[in-house]
């Protein structure tokens, strides 16, 4: 029996209530306050923020979680009186966890705004700095960081600085900023943004270290907070700029040569990007327009970043992924209108998942972005397959001729609603979401 192809033509009403984003679950426990920063450390998922205990029970600033319970990790971190404690970021290095933020103890020792964590104990660094750190990273098996601060470890360096494992080193005493927000190794270099004026006594907003010396990289990207490299290219978000009175966010490419702008669109604040399955993900404030669009994904087809799931109804600091899980934190409450207090986890239809009628059981799942469909029987179906705009992507009428068919189109778009019904009885076998990873 041959495969035969039809040029379909047909109507789909009520589209809307099949295309309902993925959504943010809560988690089994509620810290107190704001949660800034997730990580991973020895199969736990380590929590950090503004609170001081969980369900009621003391957490100073910093937690771990392996899925079941809350571990402290000793007296975490802490302030002064009056001073609000908070991690902003950590790194995983030699197996030690280094946390960077602001604070001004860690466990029963004197650590200002950096310490590490061996799973046992915590250790300082010789005062540590003078302001907050804001960014942490290796580089060259050493250690960098970035904030705000004037000094560290009683040596000038302003607002970025290297650990070789013994000392504190300023890179340069020529760049001219007041903060520098965020660092990322990009090709064998160390490239770092934020408030930036200007470099040797040139303007310069954004820079980059090759172990030896800094140097100027492009004046587009100004105060750069976010970087990722995305297909080979260095990904930036930066300051937000006002077009006719809205607010909106850039993101530019460095492919190592030229700067080209890779987005703009209205939002308000990104305070990460990471990838997630497959797909670009960031994080920031409200956007604009709507108080549910605080995590986005990037469509690659509409080349829009769009909103996914609903409830995070304020600020979202942090986006990780944990044990193949994507999860969020940030200051969003329930009190608020929101799903959850501070920390959730989103849920959504994986690949392979189906919708059994009767004794049928139809299965589709993606495979490098061609989709699949396993039948039971070789009974004629016809399948359609949507973005989550509604848009129509493909229709076609297929009789089988063995259980698995592959449609022989790639697939660009990362979610999807996949709708089959059966010819002979025109009834709709399967109706899902899935997920195309590439």
């Amino acid at each position: 029996m041959s495969i035969k192809f039809y040029t379909i033509v047909f109507f789909f009403i009520g589209f809307k209530s099949m295309s309902q984003n993925p959504e943010w679950t809560c988690l089994p426990f509620t810290p107190n306050d704001e949660v800034t920063h997730l990580d991973e450390y020895k199969d736990q998922l380590i929590i950090g923020g503004y609170f001081k205990n969980i369900d009621g029970v003391q957490a100073n600033g910093i937690v771990a979680w392996d899925g079941t319970q809350i571990i402290n990790l000793s007296k975490g971190i802490r302030s002064k009186k009056g001073y609000p404690h908070v991690v902003a970021n950590s790194l995983v290095f030699n197996n030690e966890l280094y946390v960077v933020g602001y604070f001004d103890s860690a466990g029963d020792y004197p650590s200002k705004c950096i310490a590490k964590w061996d799973g046992n104990s915590w250790y300082n660094f010789n005062n540590g700095a003078n302001n907050d750190i804001q960014h942490i990273i290796e580089y060259k098996n050493e250690i960098y960081v970035s904030g705000s601060f004037d000094s560290i470890g009683g040596i000038s360096a302003k607002c970025i600085a290297k650990w070789d494992g013994n000392n504190w080193h300023a890179l340069s005493q020529k760049i001219v900023t007041n903060s520098i927000n965020r660092m990322h190794v990009y090709k064998d270099q160390l490239y770092f943004s934020g408030a930036i004026d200007s470099f040797d006594g040139k303007a310069a907003s954004f820079l980059r270290w090759d172990g030896m010396n800094v140097d100027t990289v492009s004046y587009k990207v100004r105060r750069g907070n976010v970087m990722i490299t995305w297909k080979d290219k260095l990904l930036i978000g930066t300051q937000n700029k006002i077009i006719n009175n809205v607010i909106y966010r850039q993101f530019f490419e460095w492919d190592g040569v030229k700067c080209n702008l890779f987005s703009q669109q209205s939002m308000f604040t990104v305070s990460e990007l990471i990838q997630n399955k497959g797909l670009l993900y960031c994080a920031g404030g409200v956007e604009t327009s709507s108080k549910n669009s605080n995590v986005r994904y990037y469509d690659t087809t509409q080349k829009l970043w769009l909103p996914i799931g609903k409830g995070l109804n304020n600020g979202v600091a942090s986006i990780f992924e944990f044990n193949k899980e994507l999860y969020a934190a940030g200051s969003f409450k329930k009190k608020d209108s929101g799903i959850c207090d501070f920390i959730a986890k989103l849920e959504y239809t994986t690949n392979l998942k189906h919708e059994k009628t009767t004794d049928i059981t139809y299965q589709c799942y993606f495979q490098n972005q061609f989709l699949n469909i396993q039948s039971p029987n070789t009974e004629p179906y016809h399948i359609v397959v949507y973005n989550f705009n509604g848009q129509l992507l493909h229709s076609e009428i297929i009789y089988p001729t063995q259980e698995k068919y592959t449609i022989n189109k790639p697939f660009d778009s990362n979610f999807m609603i996949v709708k089959i019904t059966t010819i002979q009885q025109s009834r709709t076998v399967f109706l899902q979401k899935l997920i195309n990873v590439y």
